[in-house]
């Protein structure tokens, strides 16, 4: 049974070292396969060996992938073992880089091993914009958050990912007039998603009063399809934005919940390449969320017990002392506000001198305050004559005339 147990682990292990290396895009899977069995079994000194046989072979070979992922896993392992060593083998690493000469490896070494500015990547892209060839998602990092994380999918090659990397990283801000959105728009035309989406990007950079009326025309120019919904989310977020919680009634926070319901059972309809487009439009989601959230507090404000409820129509509210309970109550949200907070009051009933606990809930909901209740305090006075001490009221501290 033992052994049976370990082949099984083992048949798992490789299973998952093998399908590591192909979402990693390698090709050298076996010599891959030998790494990270001695990074499992913490061997640095063998890790570095393998990672430069892989390099070696990646290079003979014009693997990419392989070739950068093993010269920095490469640096890494001799890092950890002699940290005095790094410059020497980034120095190292350099030279492999430019011996390589590969557009995408030579970008993203930049990126991650030097200091060059987006002005030093900009014109290496667009001297080289001739040399990119094929497509190698492993590399397309710098714009995992756009359109939620899907935009790399639609990238159609290697040039044209730089190209995305370089305007939302670091030309976005220049709008129309970056050299580099010239280029990518002359690169993605109108293709969709991608020509859309850059549509989209220039516009939600423009100031809020010119973005509102363009974000309303591409939703119209796109309507019904994946890419609209990225404007009509930037319109809801805008219409939310501008309500305040202090002004704006219940009615208005009501319509924008409204709308947000059909956004979503829209965007949920969507099927293929238009759901993938609209997946990452889920701060509609998060809207539909914050907006129907219930919230419940307690406290004591002079002589009243406040209830502040959002989104709840009653809640039951107790005082105790100690274990015993005194009072119980049921606050009625008369107003029965959308999103907004409301309060209800009630009055404290006359109470000896002691310390107490105000309890409200509904439900899962639940919060609590103490409250002291005290209507005498002790004064003292040292004079000449000695030791005086007077009974005052607890909160005007005036001496009363005579107690009991």
């Amino acid at each position: 049974m033992l052994m049976k147990r370990l082949f099984l682990l083992n048949l798992l292990m490789t299973i998952s070292i093998f399908g590591k290396a192909a979402d990693d895009g390698h090709t050298l899977t076996s010599l891959w396969k030998q790494y990270y069995e001695a990074s499992k079994a913490d061997r640095p000194q063998k890790e570095a060996e393998i990672l430069m046989e892989i390099r070696e072979e990646a290079m003979k070979k014009r693997l990419p992938v392989d070739f950068y992922d093993a010269g920095k896993e490469y640096i890494s392992a001799v890092e950890r073992r002699d940290w005095k060593k790094s410059s020497q083998v980034r120095s190292e690493f350099s030279e492999a880089v430019k011996k390589f000469d590969c557009p995408i490896v030579t970008y993203t070494w930049m990126k991650d091993f030097t200091s060059n500015s987006g002005e030093s990547r900009r014109d290496y892209v667009l001297s080289r914009k001739k040399d990119f060839e094929g497509r190698h998602p492993q590399f397309f990092r710098g714009i995992d958050y756009q359109m939620g994380g899907n935009l790399t999918e639609f990238v159609g090659d290697d040039l044209e990912y730089v190209l995305w990397d370089l305007y939302v990283n670091r030309f976005s801000y220049q709008g129309e007039y970056s050299e580099v959105y010239r280029e990518l728009l002359a690169k993605v035309g109108d293709r969709y998603p991608n020509g859309p989406y850059l549509e989209y990007s220039i516009i939600v950079h423009k100031v809020k009063a010119t973005a509102i009326p363009l974000l309303e025309g591409f939703v119209e120019k796109y309507d019904g399809r994946g890419i609209s919904f990225w404007a009509r989310q930037e319109l809801i977020c805008n219409e939310l934005s501008d309500l305040r919680t202090d002004k704006d009634p219940d009615t208005s926070f009501k319509a924008v919940y409204d709308k947000c319901k059909v956004f979503e059972k829209e965007r949920k309809a969507l099927r293929g390449v238009e759901a993938k487009v609209a997946e990452g439009c889920t701060r509609v989601s998060d809207l539909l969320e914050q907006l129907s959230a219930k919230s419940l507090g307690v406290t004591i404000k002079g002589e009243k017990i406040v209830v502040s409820m959002q989104n709840l129509e009653t809640a039951e509210v107790s005082l105790s002392k100690g274990k015993n309970s005194l009072y119980n109550w049921t606050a009625e949200n008369k107003r029965k506000s959308f999103y907004l907070t409301d309060t209800v009051r009630i009055s404290l009933p006359k109470l000896s001198d002691g310390e107490y606990t105000v309890r409200a809930k509904k439900g899962k909901l639940e919060d609590s305050c103490d409250y002291e209740q005290y209507t005498l305090s002790i004064a003292s006075r040292q004079d000449k004559e000695g030791l005086s001490v007077y009974v005052t009221d607890f909160k005007s501290g005036e001496p009363l005339r005579n107690a009991h």
